[in-house]
């Protein structure tokens, strides 16, 4: 996110009417009752590691949006413990009515807030949300000196031991 981006996103004012007009109410992700939801959504949040959204949601920004006074979000994004935006999700009966983007700009202008630079990674499988994110005034795709596309590549580590039996 570039400087006249990060001014887009502060001068970004949270759709108030909207929210209300529909039922919804932008707030803060509570870590003591949001946690186990969130996780429970989360792509990557496994069985186990509950503690580790936990604590992402006490120590970093986290927004969601409730509807009607539920206590279980409907849209929510958090940081990861790297501090990008992740985790993005909407309830499917919740989704194009610009939840998300309503998070993510209300989780983008907390983390200025908080005197970070807001960046999120979109992997490439998700053609939609990649292709929506390149083409979104607030986002700029990471690129190297030549203008190509930057990947960033993400190793994962296992414990269990390789199988180096010859068939």
């Amino acid at each position: 996110m570039n400087k006249e981006q990060i001014d887009r996103v502060n001068n970004w004012t949270e759709p108030k009417e909207f929210l209300a007009e529909n039922g919804y109410r932008l707030d803060e992700a509570d870590p003591d009752k949001d946690t186990a939801i969130i996780h429970k959504r989360w792509r990557y949040g496994k069985p186990g590691y509950e503690h580790e959204t936990e604590l992402r949601l006490k120590h970093w920004p986290a927004v969601c949006v409730r509807f009607n006074r539920a206590a279980e979000p409907v849209s929510h994004e958090m940081l990861s413990y790297l501090g990008q935006l992740t985790a993005q999700f909407t309830v499917e009966e919740h989704r194009c009515k610009g939840l998300g983007t309503i998070v993510e700009r209300a989780l983008a202008k907390r983390v200025i807030k908080a005197e970070m630079i807001p960046f999120k990674e979109v992997e490439h499988y998700n053609a939609s949300v990649y292709k929506r994110s390149c083409a979104d005034e607030f986002w700029t795709l990471l690129r190297d000196e030549q203008g190509n596309e930057e990947a960033i590549v993400y190793l994962s580590i296992s414990d269990q031991k390789p199988n180096h039996s010859s068939s």
